[in-house]
């Protein structure tokens, strides 16, 4: 017999029959009689209980009966067309379930991001940072979009937990009955606990393998028999993990009273007020799904693979020059371009090494603010209160050795593609344990802080023909990310014998990983309002005895919801550090005034994190002795000693005028001899977690964002044929007013009637249908042996976003979903197994992309803002290296003591002048043809102070691209959905789904924004592209050295997304299969025991394609697809449940999951043009917990 599931491996095959089959084996030792079927209650005493609630009473193992995912209103899950799976608590309780990342991996078409979920939900960039701290938005649905979190269906920001909920319902596509404005992919929903009829309570601990303990307490106590009750439950869950130092502390407290006044109670009438009330604080070190990126191991290769096999350099040493260069000494010389002279973006270094703060603080370079620089062959004084030239004009800062990555050795080797290929993350664990590392140590940290409470009044009257609901939310939270690494994790080696004042470095041949806190910190204040009233009425045309006409119009519901739903969001990007105002206004140099502050990229501090000995003369696969980062706190606000070069012209040797002649350094003003020099000095640094006053001094960006919306549906459902025939519909219109602002540091000063929302809002009206019909068999064909019932549902949304702009600042068209389900419902008639198959179609429209295109736009600021400065060099200043020679090689070349290398850069240097100079020339021409070609770009990018076209006599030019433009894409999702849950006896519950997802992104990134990038590459094909950006040191265009190769990488991923267009999603698995079991002992010697288990499994997912070339042109090849690995695990559980005494009720249940991988592993996310791995996801292996509950 053919396997029906022929991909799996036959190993997993056989796993997968043994874990199916431990409960079956369980139950053979003795199965009780089956009970009973559980009589069907009679559609008029359903009615009877509230229509606006669905009780976990109602439930009977895996099995949910009930939803009011449908309509708001409570709905048999048979009757609804909307693809709705409903997790009850028994089912969270036996996977040991109690939040997203440890319940949605074992749902249908669900993907949850982390080490136990399903993908890692990178961003364009390949990096995770926005996932730590994320709460709930860590998700997919359907391979489209992370689904809206919703409590008790209004939205909500805080995460939910199982120590308060009752169920969890996860609804899939659009909905326009319950949310008009949502995501298009679907909603997670958390019906919290409600207060009972009877005092119970329960205590449960759970510990694990890693050191974590979770204790909850759950008490219900009746005040008024059958009229008041209170509930309360409590949460302290303090989690660690594998990886140390990640960990996530959890405190909770959660309280609902019921209120049903007998005064109120009226035969055929009902009236209940209930209060819902949680207060909870979330503080983690996420751990990383992601191994960190590897630029070490290149320092270990030999020198003929571009490496230094081990050796550090002294720049100062002739001896050392030939290990910087490949074809030393030939007319071939070139640098090495796997070493890096870059110590990267920022002027004051940092150092860390393993300590909470930092241990010196330096300079990168020789600062010439306040001494002699050269332009137009003059010597002046470059003042920092005026606008001058940020260029240096001193020579004699001894620069770094440093190490790029794979990216660079792919070229220095000449692989096939090698433009497309990227650094890559590390595998080796004997260089570094990532697995049980986290590589941040403490120096990372998120916190989430929320207070919520919801009232609601229900009063059904008419014998419940007539009900309504009133229901009030609201919500405060705060949110705080401080990530000392950023958006970075690339560890490094720093080569260098020698600091750029020339003393010896101390952590030469360390490890280290270095990084800007320009990125990677944010805090968010949201404050949600919400209201709603729910009319419900319902007639019965059955009921009209002697009309067989009458009868014939069925059964008829009717609900007509008024809402609004109000949100007040704050959010704030800072840096985790900066300068203060003394250093900005004595050192910071810069062409343009509007950019003197903390925030220009020559004014940021940059964090230099070590994080192992010396490792020169060490070789791959010995103990390297790396560590995380340590504590890597940002200094505390204060003053600091740190090491400066003092260039003040006044201190300028007396004897010697700064326009002389210099042998060695072309003139005396580029000597640095003849200033006072390094020395030691103070500065002012500010620490964001120091108090809310340098927290607010390093905010770099900020948006206010308000919303209102006001909402007005209606929804009908009707039963004709004794329920053979139902058919639901629901029009719904959602009045939206928006206000957003906006700012960054480009934009000048903020606006603080803005800031408090004191300008014209943008409003829109949204309209949307939604319908479904379900036909039952059996109603008409009664002696059908199961219940048939085919569901067929049509749905559609918009998520608004104002605070989303295009490239030109334009407004972009809302996000909107349209969603089709085809759904086949098999059933036995006692309910116990119940099977459903779904054919969907999810399309979303107007999508932000999350193609790395979206990563890459803004090299197209770059390439014009810095083709501008290298304009203004050349044709301006006349800078050297621009436009002009250096004037120390001509000296020594006078003078007859220049080396060969010398001679050989400055014959480089006297041809590439006159090009820099006819580029610079052609650059000028560029500007007038975009400008008229393109004007609401320039207008959209340029900033407070920016000029565009240019002139060489204004060097204030400068592009600042929006910061909250975005890109947007299409995507549809077509495939099919298998649920299968049942009860087979009172002991045994069962439950499995399988999904087969294809979801294809299309139409990036839109028709203006190609019209501007296509003009662009075409004009920097031609000597436009050639103006000089950095000065090499040979004079000769280097790595990103001009637009046109500035530029490049954005050309590349611009192609590359085109030809991926109508491609399937990354980390999206075709296939899908997850299955839970339990079976507990009743009777026999095994009495009070339970056993289970689970199986989840993941077919390969998309992670790449190869290239090809059509001519001269490298396109990707879609017919060479890279997939990873699939994977699959298994779970048991072990559990034993015994009476105490006659209200008292204790029982212990162990989990294993992944119990057949005994080692954490790595599973490719994304690849190299040749196949290898370039990004990968950590897997974690087995692991174990222990949970105790006491009930009475």
């Amino acid at each position: 017999m053919k396997h029906p599931c022929p991909f799996l491996p036959r190993t997993h095959r056989r796993l997968l029959r043994v874990a199916t089959l431990l409960p079956l084996l369980a139950a053979g030792v003795r199965i009780p009689a089956a009970v009973p079927p559980v009589a069907a209650q009679p559609e008029s005493e359903v009615l009877k209980l509230s229509p606006f609630e669905v009780r976990s009473d109602e439930n009977n193992g895996y099995v949910a009966t009930s939803t009011l995912g449908g309509t708001l209103i409570r709905t048999s899950l048979s009757d609804v067309g909307s693809a709705i799976s409903v997790y009850t608590k028994e089912f969270l309780e036996d996977l040991g379930a109690f939040d997203n990342e440890t319940l949605l991996a074992f749902t249908v078409n669900s993907d949850v991001g982390g080490v136990r979920g399903t993908f890692v939900n990178a961003n364009s960039q390949g990096e995770e940072n926005d996932n730590f701290g994320a709460g709930n938005s860590n998700t997919r649905i359907r391979g489209l979009a992370a689904a809206d979190n919703t409590l008790n269906y209004f939205k909500s920001e805080a995460p939910w937990d199982g120590y308060n909920t009752e169920r969890i319902d996860v609804i899939r596509g659009a909905n326009s009955i319950l949310f008009g404005l949502g995501s298009p992919a679907g909603i997670i929903n958390a019906s919290t606990l409600r207060a009972g009829d009877r005092n119970k309570g329960r205590i449960q601990f759970r510990l694990d393998e890693h050191g974590s303990v979770r204790a909850s307490l759950d008490h219900n106590h009746v005040l008024l028999r059958n009229e008041l009750s209170a509930r309360v439950a409590l949460l302290h869950n303090n989690q660690k993990f594998k990886q140390e130092s990640a960990f996530k502390r959890d405190e909770r407290i959660y309280a609902t009273a019921k209120w049903t006044p007998k005064f109120l109670q009226r035969p055929g009438s009902t009236f209940k007020v209930e209060v819902f009330v949680e207060q909870g604080k979330v503080e983690s070190n996420t751990r990383r799904a992601q191994p960190p990126i590897d630029n070490l191991t290149y320092f270990f290769l030999p020198q003929s693979e571009g490496g230094l096999a081990g050796q550090t350099v002294n720049r100062l040493n002739p001896a050392h020059e030939s290990r910087l260069y490949v074809d030393y000494g030939t007319a071939a010389q070139r640098l090495n371009p796997l070493i890096s002279n870059a110590w990267g973006n920022g002027t004051i270094i940092l150092v860390y090494d393993g300590t909470a703060q930092p241990v010196s603080i330096f300079e990168k370079e020789i600062n010439s603010a306040n001494g002699y620089r050269f332009a137009n062959n003059l010597a002046q004084i470059n003042v920092p209160s005026a606008a001058g030239s940020s260029a240096t004009s001193i020579s004699g800062t001894v620069q770094p050795v440093f190490f790029n990555g794979f990216a660079a050795y792919a070229t220095l080797k000449g692989l096939p593609f090698a433009s497309r290929y990227q650094d890559r993350v590390l595998t080796d664990t004997s260089i570094y344990n990532f697995y049980e590392k986290l590589i941040d140590g403490s120096s990372k940290r998120e916190m989430r802080d929320w207070t919520n409470g919801r009232v609601d009044l229900t009063h059904s009257f008419l014998n419940n023909a007539v009900s309504y609901n009133l229901q009030y939310f609201k919500e405060k939270m705060e949110f705080d990310r401080y990530a000392a690494l950023g958006t970075n994790s690339t560890i490094e080696v720093d080569a260098g014998e020698l600091l750029p004042d020339g003393r010896p470095n101390p952590n030469v041949g360390k490890a280290y990983i270095r990084e800007s806190p320009f990125t990677g910190s944010r805090a968010q204040f949201a404050d949600r309002d919400a209201w709603r009233a729910v009319l419900f009425g319902q007639y019965d045309f059955r009921k009209r005895a002697g009309s067989r006409l009458l009868q014939s119009l069925g059964q008829h519901m009717f609900t007509g919801t008024l809402s609004q739903q109000s949100i007040e969001q704050r959010r704030f990007d800072y840096m985790s550090n900066g300068v203060g105002e003394d250093w900005l206004a004595t050192r910071h140099v810069t062409s343009n005034p509007t950019l003197r502050n903390q925030f220009n990229t020559p004014a940021r501090t940059l964090n230099y994190f070590y994080i192992s000995g010396n490792l020169a003369g060490k070789q791959l696969g010995q103990d390297l002795g790396l560590r995380n980062v340590g504590p890597g706190e940002p200094p505390v606000t204060g003053s600091y000693s740190y090491r400066y070069f003092d260039a003040d012209y006044r201190k300028f040797n007396p004897a010697v005028n700064p326009a002389a002649v210099d042998p060695a350094f072309g003139r005396a003003a580029q000597n640095p001899a003849n200033y006072a020099g390094w020395t030691t000095g103070t500065v002012k640094l500010y620490g964001a977690p120091t108090d809310e006053a340098s927290r607010e001094y390093l905010t770099r960006a900020r948006d206010y964002f308000k919303e209102r919306t006001d909402s007005k549906a209606l929804a009908w459902q009707g039963k004709f044929l004794d329920g053979a025939v139902v058919g639901t519909y629901g029009w719904r219109e959602d009045n939206y007013r928006s206000w957003v602002y906006a700012w960054t540091t480009s934009l000048g000063a903020l606006d603080r009637n803005r800031a408090d929302f004191r300008f014209d809002p943008v409003d829109k009206t949204g309209r949307a249908n939604n319908w479904s019909v379900a036909l039952h068999a059996n109603r008409l064909l009664p002696k059908l042996p199961v219940e048939l019932t085919y569901l067929y549902g049509r749905g559609e949304n918009t998520n608004p976003d104002p605070s989303r702009i295009g490239v030109f600042r334009e407004p972009i068209l809302s996000a909107s979903g349209r969603t089709t389900d085809h759904s086949l419902v098999v059933s036995t008639k006692d309910n116990k197994w119940s099977l459903r198959a779904t054919k969907y179609e999810t399309s979303v429209a107007n999508a932000s992309s999350t193609s790395t295109l979206q990563s890459q736009k803004f090299l197209l600021e770059q390439a014009f803002w810095q083709g501008f400065q290298g304009v203004y060099r050349t044709l301006g200043e006349r800078t050297e290296l621009y436009g002009s020679v250096q004037a120390n090689l001509v000296a020594r070349e006078t003078a007859g003591t220049i080396t060969a290398a010398e001679q050989t850069r400055l014959n480089l240097q006297r041809q590439n002048i006159p090009q820099n100079i006819a580029a610079s020339n052609a650059w000028l021409d560029f500007e007038q043809r975009f400008a008229a070609r393109f004007p609401d770009a320039v207008a959209a990018w340029l900033p407070v102070g920016g000029t565009f076209p240019g002139s060489i006599a204004s060097p204030g030019m400068r592009w600042s691209y929006p910061e909250n433009a975005v890109l947007t894409e299409d995507t549809v999702s077509k495939g099919w959905e298998i649920e299968l849950v049942a009860n087979p006896t009172s002991s045994w519950r069962v439950a499995f789904n399988a999904s087969r997802t294809e979801a294809i992104r299309d139409n990036i990134p839109g028709k203006r924004f190609e019209e501007v990038i296509n003009f662009v590459n075409d004009e920097f094909q031609t000597i436009v592209g050639r103006v000089p950006i950095f000065a090499d040191n040979n004079g000769a265009p280097g790595v990103n050295n001009t637009p046109r190769e500035r530029f490049a990488g954005l050309w590349d991923a611009y192609q590359v997304q085109l030809q991926q267009n109508g491609q399937r999603v990354s980390e999206l698995s075709e296939w899908r299969f997850n299955f839970v079991n339990n079976y507990s002992f009743r009777t026999g010697p095994l009495k009070g025991f339970s056993v289970g288990g689970n199986y989840r499994y993941e077919s390969p997912k998309t992670i790449g394609y190869g290239y090809k070339l059509e001519g001269t042109r490298i396109v990707t090849d879609l017919s060479r697809r890279y997939e990873s690995a699939a994977f699959d695990s298994v779970g048991l559980s072990f559990g034993y449940r015994r009476k105490l005494r006659d209200r008292y009720t204790w029982s212990i249940q162990l989990n294993l999951d992944n119990v057949l991988q005994s080692k954490d592993k790595l599973t490719a996310t994304a690849v190299q043009p040749d196949g290898s791995m370039r990004r990968a996801m950590i897997r974690e292996g087995r692991s174990w917990a222990v949970t105790n509950t006491f009930e009475f």
